[in-house]
């Protein structure tokens, strides 16, 4: 609902139904697969892969970095300024996290599974005008000050933070 992917829907359960359908024809087509987990599912790294350049395509660039094993922020090409989507996963940053300076970027996810708590400089979000979708998860000490400057934010996902 945040991003508006769905057209026509008109609360948050209309959403759910329609993403739990959608999940269903994805297991189907073998393309995600059960977790051992009851709410989760999986997909091979493969299917991703071609997922996000498929979705990539056009107007749409996503980022993904789920490299748990790496000690350092992901060192990204931001001065294209193109992403519309990215996503971080990792254990452990040895530096703090440069700001993100991506004005089209509509969904941040961060899943630090850190086990200290971990700053985020306070003008992390200053380059992020049109984010809709914030989504933190792990070991976030504070919010950085620049977070009153989403003014577009229509979606705050907070879990599990230190």
């Amino acid at each position: 609902m945040a991003l508006r992917i769905f057209s026509k829907i008109k609360n948050i359960e209309e959403a759910r139904d329609r993403m739990c359908n959608l999940v269903e024809t994805l297991k189907d087509s073998f393309l995600l697969s059960q977790d051992s987990y009851k709410n989760h599912v999986k997909m091979h790294d493969v299917i991703r892969d071609v997922a996000i350049n498929i979705a990539s395509e056009g107007d749409h660039s996503f980022m993904v970095s789920h490299d748990v094993n790496s000690e350092e922020f992901p060192r990204i090409d931001f001065d294209k300024q193109q992403y519309n989507h990215i996503s971080i996963v990792a254990n452990k940053f040895d530096e703090p996290c440069s700001p993100i300076v991506c004005p089209k970027l509509k969904l941040l996810m961060l899943k630090l599974c850190f086990e200290e708590p971990f700053k985020l400089q306070d003008d992390f979000f200053d380059g992020m005008s049109k984010l809709n979708v914030l989504s933190l998860r792990g070991a976030i000490q504070t919010f950085p000050t620049s977070i009153q400057k989403l003014s577009s934010l229509r979606m705050l996902y907070l879990r599990r933070l230190k």
